[in-house]
């Protein structure tokens, strides 16, 4: 095999190994590894020969030759075909392909299953899309209607009345662009959801124009430092610093009435900007792309919080709702963002603020007399997004364990012990906590049609799981994530239905909704199982962005697995002629984090779905990636994944 193919098939590699490892991590008893010398206890029982090891070498090896680079890639193309935002048709669509791939036959799981929740999304309005326009304000109109308030919002039916951003022609003068640029024949597609920020209220703000760098708390008092009037203005800011929603937080603070948020090319592009630099010629984010996100504070559903969205939950008046941006708010390209941003009046901003438009950047208010507007034109920022409830799936494929399932204890109130007289090991059934049946006995399978559900599994659980759902057609984010998922289910079930491998504790492969929403499918899972989870659990891997790039493998992680990620990524090679193995390789590129090989302790911002963190499980984040372009754009599909210039290039065979 090519070195390159080897590069792709790397990740799913390492992730199995770490796998394994954490699948008998201390599951053995010390006793029993490591007797005492000297003569055997009386009674004691004899050390089993075939007693179950930490990792079997010999199934190891037969899984690293039998996963496939092609079929990830394949893989990759089926989910990336078309946009999967979350609880749209196709998202779906790749609900019921989960299921159908974790019920096959041939290289099934034990079970599949899908649970819905109801959950509170957001979506801009297909009727009234959302816009951002430059326009000379009329002397008769003045700044803000007459007994408003400062630094609030104008409500949309005076904006359609008295519409502020109409020069004294009747035209526009500016308009940021409603959508991106169908550069590949892709983005164009009905499906597409226009940029937008999610959970941000609906409202038809405007005023002069300031920039307030990465919109943090200390970027705003920096402008008022500079003696710059905030209340009613308009807020550019760039990706970056602090969350999405804390942005318009911020802002709404200081009297802003609205925020734009770009992404600037020296944040993502390697400073490169120009069209000839950029997506198609290269992998690089095009001046019109639009990274899109959610803009609330939180995590889970909005209005179910510590609750699973189910009927049962109680759920919150929408007006008792934290977490919600106060004030409008919507991304834009960076192509739109250097119009505005070049053309601003005022003082140069620190050099810690400056960025790669091409232009020194200005805090304002407002516009240069010499510029491209006239100096008393405003930004007027509409915003006519709506919340929906809707039913978004998590789906469970489930491997269940053979060796801690029967163990004789339960943890339940006034347990009833059975002996089963059908089961070949004779073991105890335990009433009313049949998560420790024999997982091979005919007669306890039949009981379940060979379906358990999630508070019947066995004892123990190791987690391997990524988001499903993309704002556009997620190539990178999380499709990519999602390939090697399937690919690593597929051989693990192959050898399953052939009956020659089972885990001693069970794999969970999971597929959550509504991440990009703020991480809601896993969110709602854990506080539905919470308790379960936090007795039981023994770690959760995480694999959102699986190969974004090849610089480094990125894990992150809690401290526990710290050892478990550098053990299987020492078993790794990375291909080429050094035939590197994958730890060493870490430690290449000047892109390594702390630990040296491209470790980061894990934080509740990191990314990760599974908020197993409440629960207090060890877990871990693989990627191998470094530094380049928003993957929340309409660009992140097929064609830029494998496009030549790309990082991954190579990684996964054309």
């Amino acid at each position: 095999m090519q070195w390159t193919k080897v590069l792709g098939l790397g990740l799913g590699a390492a992730a199995f190994l770490g796998l394994g490892i954490i699948l008998g991590h201390f599951a053995i008893p010390k006793e029993a590894s490591s007797p005492a010398p000297g003569p055997p206890v009386t009674g004691s029982p004899a050390p089993s020969i075939s007693a179950p090891q930490d990792l079997d070498l010999q199934i190891l090896e037969t899984v690293m030759g039998q996963l496939n680079a092609s079929r990830i890639r394949e893989n990759l193309r089926e989910l990336s075909r078309e946009p999967h935002v979350a609880t749209s048709p196709r998202d779906e669509d790749l609900v019921q392909l989960l299921l159908q791939r974790w019920r096959d036959p041939e290289s099934g799981l034990d079970s599949a299953e899908a649970s819905k929740y109801e959950v509170l999304l957001s979506f801009p309005s297909q009727e009234q899309p959302n816009l951002v326009h430059i326009g000379e304000v009329l002397p008769s109109l003045g700044n803000v209607p007459e007994g408003s308030q400062s630094g609030s919002c104008w409500a949309s039916h005076d904006i359609a009345t008295q519409p502020p951003t109409v020069g004294p022609t009747g035209d526009i003068i500016y308009s940021c662009r409603q959508t991106e640029e169908n550069l590949t024949g892709e983005q164009g597609g009905p499906d597409v959801v226009q940029p937008y920020a999610a959970y941000a209220p609906a409202g038809a703000p405007q005023g002069l124009l300031v920039y307030a760098n990465r919109g943090s708390e200390e970027d705003f008092k920096e402008l008022q430092t500079q003696g710059i009037k905030l209340e009613g203005t308009i807020a550019l800011t760039r990706y970056g610093g602090v969350g999405r929603g804390a942005k318009a937080v911020n802002a709404a603070k200081h009297g802003v009435a609205g925020v734009l948020v770009y992404t600037d090319p020296a944040d993502i592009n390697d400073g490169l900007s120009s069209p000839s630099e950029t997506f198609p010629n290269s992998w690089y984010l095009p001046p019109s792309g639009v990274e899109r996100g959610s803009y609330y504070e939180y995590f889970g559903d909005p209005l179910t919080p510590y609750l699973p969205a189910i009927p049962s939950s109680f759920r919150l008046d929408l007006a008792n709702v934290s977490g919600f941006p106060p004030i409008p708010t919507q991304p834009i390209g960076f192509q739109d963002a250097r119009d505005l941003l070049c053309n601003l009046d005022g003082t140069l901003a620190p050099t810690t603020w400056q960025g790669a438009l091409g232009c020194s950047y200005r805090l304002g208010p407002g516009f240069r007399p010499d510029g491209d507007f006239p100096a008393n034109s405003q930004v007027n920022v509409s915003v006519h997004n709506r919340l929906e409830l809707r039913n978004s799936s998590n789906v469970l494929g489930i491997i269940r364990g053979a060796v801690e399932p029967g163990e004789p204890s339960c943890r339940s109130p006034r347990p009833r012990l059975l002996l089963c007289s059908e089961c070949p090991c004779h073991c105890i059934l335990i009433q009313p906590c049949p998560h420790y049946l024999h997982p091979s006995c005919p007669a306890h399978l039949s009981l379940f049609s060979g379906s358990l559900p999630f508070f019947l599994w066995p004892d123990r659980y190791v987690l391997y799981g990524n988001h499903r759902d993309s704002w556009v057609h997620g190539a990178v984010d999380p499709s990519s994530g999602t390939a090697v998922l399937l690919e690593l289910s597929r051989v693990l079930g192959t050898l399953l239905k052939k009956g020659t491998w089972r885990p001693r504790r069970s794999i969970v492969f999971a597929s959550w909704g509504a991440e990009e929403f703020g991480l809601i499918g896993s969110t709602e899972f854990t506080e539905e199982f919470f308790n379960k989870l936090q007795e039981r659990t023994v770690a959760y891997i995480n694999v959102d962005i699986s190969v974004f790039a090849n610089a480094t493998l990125r894990v992150q992680g809690t401290p526990p697995v710290q050892s478990v990620v550098f053990s299987a990524t020492k078993e790794v090679e990375v291909g080429g002629p050094s035939g590197a193995e994958l730890a060493g390789a870490g430690q290449c590129g000047g892109r390594a984090a702390r630990g040296g090989r491209g470790w980061e302790w894990y934080s509740t911002s990191a990314g990760a779905e599974l908020r197993l963190q409440r629960a207090g499980e060890p877990r871990k984040d693989w990627t191998i990636r470094s530094p380049g372009p928003g993957d929340l754009s309409i660009y992140d599909n097929w064609i830029r994944y494998f496009n030549r210039s790309s990082p991954v290039y190579g990684l996964v065979p054309r």
